[in-house]
């Protein structure tokens, strides 16, 4: 005679694969690199800072960036190609260099999270593609709210 506890029963459980017991939680999906709300933080983010850094600045972090979505956005695989960790590793050099030259662009930089980003792209196996993908429209994003607040105080200023 065994002891059970009321509602037991001696059918197995269906969600283990032994039958015995509660299956282990899966495991999570990795969290996303660039935040869901990317968009509404490009914006806030160039709204407020809009003067730290030229067109031609942050048009050229932008095509840092380019080479590596062309290639990614053909591919179908979920991870990123060792060459694109590569070349990942390469912008983070490059943008090292512009945030030495200019203190303006680092607090852009830093303030926009591209070197915590670049980062955690650069490690093979560890990030996706659409990871990838989101960074670069993450970037375009920079660049068209960075024109739009730029234009628009530049239309201020003209208008008085």
């Amino acid at each position: 005679m065994s002891i059970r506890n009321e509602g037991e029963s001696d059918m197995p459980k269906p969600n283990h694969p032994s039958g015995k017991g509660p299956a282990k939680p899966k495991a999570a999906a990795a969290e996303p690199i660039i935040p869901e709300n990317y968009v509404d933080f490009a914006e806030q983010l160039m709204k407020e800072n809009y003067s730290l850094i030229t067109k031609t600045k942050i048009q050229n972090l932008l095509r840092l960036a380019c080479d590596v979505y062309n290639n990614e956005n053909r591919r179908t695989e979920e991870r990123l190609l060792k060459e694109s960790a590569n070349q990942i590793k390469l912008m983070r050099i490059r943008l090292a260099y512009e945030c030495g030259r200019d203190p303006k662009v680092r607090q852009l930089v830093e303030g926009a999270n591209l070197f915590e980003y670049l980062e955690k792209l650069s490690s093979v196996g560890t990030c996706t593609r659409q990871d990838l993908l989101d960074f670069y429209h993450y970037m375009e994003a920079l660049v068209a709210f960075h024109r739009y607040y730029s234009e628009s105080k530049t239309g201020e200023e003209n208008a008085s």
